[in-house]
């Protein structure tokens, strides 16, 4: 998402990311498939109409769980994965939210443990 602000070789642009992804999601649609966007805010506002979904790794410890309020409203499913122990007041605010929450160890295995 945000190659163009890198020496790629590529001279990319800002909007770049955004017209790769928007095809990205209707190349999907067209296959009956759901898309998700994930781990990305900034371009949430100009990307929520194309994505069914959204996926974020630790929002709630980047403070960046409020961009993501654009699919809630929209009634798509935001799915949050936190790596951390269980905390039943992160589990209110993600219920608050909308959002759906799960603790995952860092080592990823195991499943998990979403909020109850």
């Amino acid at each position: 998402m945000d190659g163009y602000s890198n020496a790629n070789g590529l001279q990319l642009n800002a909007t770049d990311p955004l017209d790769f992804n928007r095809w990205l999601a209707r190349e999907a649609h067209n296959r009956d498939l759901s898309v998700g966007l994930k781990n990305t805010v900034e371009p949430l506002p100009q990307l929520v109409d194309s994505f069914d979904f959204a996926v974020n790794e630790s929002c709630y410890a980047y403070k960046e769980c409020d961009g993501y309020r654009l699919f809630h409203q929209q009634g798509k499913p935001v799915l949050i994965a936190e790596y951390r122990a269980y905390n039943s007041t992160m589990c209110d605010k993600a219920v608050t939210s909308g959002y759906r929450l799960k603790f995952c160890k860092r080592s990823l295995k195991g499943v998990g443990t979403p909020c109850k």
